[in-house]
Formats: C-alpha cells, sequence, structure tokens
C-alpha cells in the first residue's frame, strides 16, 4: 500500500524520511515499514515489507554459541525490553536507528539479528539484505523461543 502526505506534512517528516526506515506506529504499536519516494510535493510512504530471507533457530544458535563459531547477535528491541532479559554479547540497536548505525555492524561474519518474537527482526533481516547484508539472519521466535527452548531461566515478557 502507497500512502501519500500532503505537501505540509512533508516538511514535518523530510529530516528524517532520507532512505528506508523502520517505526512504530498505531494504537497497538504495529510496525512498519517505510520507504521514502519523492513524488512532486508529495512523500509517498509504502507500508509493505519486502519479504524473504533466511533465518536459524534457536538451537542452531545455542550450537554456534557452544562451539565457539564466530558470529554476531544483533538485537533490535528497546531498552526497556532489554532490562527484562537479553543474551550475553549481544550488540543493541534499536530497531528505529538500524538505518543510521548499518556502519556499526559487521559484515565478515553470521549477522542474527533478534527480537522478543522474530516479527521486527525480520523487517530489520530484509532492510539489511537490501543494503547489502548477505550475512544477516532472523531467530525464528526471538528472544522468547530462546527463553523456551534454550534457557528456561531466562526472564519472559508479553
Amino acid at each position: 500500500m502507497i500512502q501519500s502526505l500532503p505537501s505540509g506534512s512533508q516538511e514535518s517528516v523530510s529530516n528524517h524520511l532520507t532512505t528506508d526506515i523502520l517505526f512504530l506506529t498505531g494504537t497497538q504499536s504495529a510496525l512498519r515499514w517505510v520507504r521514502s519516494i519523492s513524488q512532486g510535493n508529495n512523500l509517498a510512504m509504502s507500508t509493505e515489507a519486502p519479504g524473504g530471507s533466511d533465518a536459524i533457530s534457536v538451537r542452531e544458535l545455542a550450537d554456534m554459541r557452544s562451539a565457539g563459531k564466530e558470529h554476531t547477535v544483533l538485537d533490535v528491541r528497546e531498552a526497556r525490553e532489554l532490562d527484562i532479559c537479553g543474551l550475553e554479547g549481544a550488540l543493541h540497536v534499536p530497531m528505529a536507528e538500524i538505518p543510521v548505525r548499518t556502519d556499526d555492524l559487521p559484515t565478515n561474519q553470521l549477522l542474527v539479528v533478534i527480537c522478543h518474537h522474530g516479527v521486527r527482526s525480520q523487517m530489520v533481516v530484509d532492510f539489511l539484505r537490501n543494503a547489502g547484508f548477505d550475512n544477516a539472519v532472523n531467530l525464528d521466535g526471538g528472544i522468547d523461543a530462546w527463553a523456551c527452548e534454550v534457557d528456561q531461566s531466562m526472564r519472559r515478557y508479553r
């Protein structure tokens, strides 16, 4: 779906929309993928996420960590979620900051992107793959699946 914003609205968001971005919106904090497209005096925004990318299971990640295989875990959750639980050694970059922090991300090793249940992280993986990060994969089920299947002592949240 493409939504067009009137010219007056463009001024309030144009400083923030220079490329693809991700953000939370709506009454239930629904995730939206936003792609800015210049269309004359209007700013067009696509709210459709590009699909398709690779994923790994929490068991595969646990095995990699146990074996000492080189990888980076990128946690895209908000700070308040990290206060509840997290994976040791993970790089924390909130989802909304990903477009401006891609230089902080490794390209020479597997990049496992995680969130709470795997939805936000899948969108980030799609974004990163479009940006050339062929090493990015989603963690199926997110940190919640990790807490259920790998580390049952980890705190969980809704």
